[in-house]
């Protein structure tokens, strides 16, 4: 596409697009997925389990804080991080700050105006997009300093790839009154911003800045987990095969897309002898399904699965992925393909992490 003007020339344009089935570069071909989007009267349908992955759990990543030692010191174990205002603000493992098992964490800010508050956390990788929840139990024990105006909650922070916070969300619920028995601190499914390359759960006891005393609250039972997430316009992919956008998925246990025409089908029966083409970066497992409606008939067929795209050393890279039509009228005869509804679904049956799919065609070459 080119527009030239001399000096002087007033002009508009307007919904400018490549049209399906035209030849671009001496390839004949039908785009349905590329950074200019997906076709008129197309939508991409999403599918997945109701279900998460837990970084952290009671029983996971010292989520209980049982694999630490609980002898007073901060938690031993590895996972868990220390942030404060400085002076005495301090974090302790013990078995008296339990809400469950053997251990729980005891948070103390110091006692002098300055050190008015403390966290700890755990930090995790995240992209854009990606959906997170979280939860801990906390109480404020009877005999232990409580300064008025102090609260204890959790707290998910975004931060990008050299930690600059881009945002954070904490728990609706807290502790705010001494004395303040167990009580369930929750963050429900957070979308993680753009930018993003961390997440953080942190577990903060907050006193009024200046305010003399100490307050005390404790943790136990803390849980983050990952659900599944679809992204259509992830940009931040280090290397994208084609122009700046890929669709990146998250998968727990199962999870898929496909894009489908809504009101009508298209006619792609002149790639019979053709090829559906796409670039793939997966970990895990991947099968490659078109769908066909005719006369109220659905029929799917399946033209190809494949392993994680991984290199020689083990990294998951893009791997370019071509799959001849007939292998789908292979898998189911039945497929008719004068009336395709879906030119592309993927599916991960299996596997929990992510996985990207971009520069989606059909093409009459390999």
């Amino acid at each position: 596409f080119k527009v030239t003007a001399i000096t002087g020339t007033t002009f508009l344009i307007d919904d400018v697009r490549l049209l399906p089935g035209v030849v671009s570069g001496g390839e004949t071909q039908e785009v349905f997925y590329w950074d200019a989007g997906i076709p008129p009267g197309a939508d991409v349908w999403v599918w997945w389990a109701s279900e998460y992955w837990s970084h952290v759990s009671p029983s996971v990543n010292d989520g209980g804080f049982e694999e630490s030692t609980p002898n007073g010191t901060f938690p031993d174990a590895g996972y868990w991080h220390l942030q404060t205002s400085g002076g005495d603000c301090t974090g302790q493992c013990m078995g008296a700050a339990a809400r469950s098992g053997t251990a729980g964490l005891r948070m103390k800010t110091g006692t002098d105006g300055a050190e008015y508050w403390v966290a700890a956390f755990q930090e995790y990788e995240a992209y854009a997009g990606d959906i997170f929840r979280a939860q801990v139990y906390a109480r404020q024990p009877s005999g232990y300093g409580w300064v008025s105006g102090s609260e204890a909650y959790l707290q998910l922070e975004f931060q990008d790839a050299w930690h600059d916070c881009l945002g954070s969300i904490t728990s609706a619920t807290r502790v705010t009154s001494s004395g303040q028995g167990w009580t369930l601190c929750e963050i429900g499914d957070t979308q993680a911003p753009y930018g993003t390359r961390y997440v953080r759960l942190k577990l903060v006891v907050r006193k009024p800045s200046g305010s003399s005393g100490q307050s005390v609250c404790e943790f136990d039972d803390c849980r983050l987990q990952q659900g599944n997430s679809f992204n259509g316009d992830f940009t931040e992919d280090p290397s994208p095969p084609e122009g700046t956008k890929v669709f990146r998925s998250f998968c727990v246990y199962w999870s898929g897309w496909g894009i489908f025409f809504t009101n009508s089908t298209t006619n792609l029966s002149a790639y019979s002898n053709g090829y559906v083409k796409f670039w793939l970066k997966s970990h895990g497992y991947n099968k490659i399904e078109v769908q066909s409606v005719t006369a109220g008939v659905t029929n799917t067929a399946c033209g190809a699965s494949y392993g994680p795209t991984t290199n020689g050393q083990g990294e998951v890279v893009w791997q370019h992925k071509v799959i001849p039509v007939q292998n789908f009228l292979t898998d189911n005869a039945s497929l008719d393909l004068s009336h395709i509804q879906s030119p592309f679904m993927i599916t991960d049956p299996t596997y929990d992490h992510a996985y990207s799919v971009d520069d989606v065609k059909w093409s009459m070459s390999p």
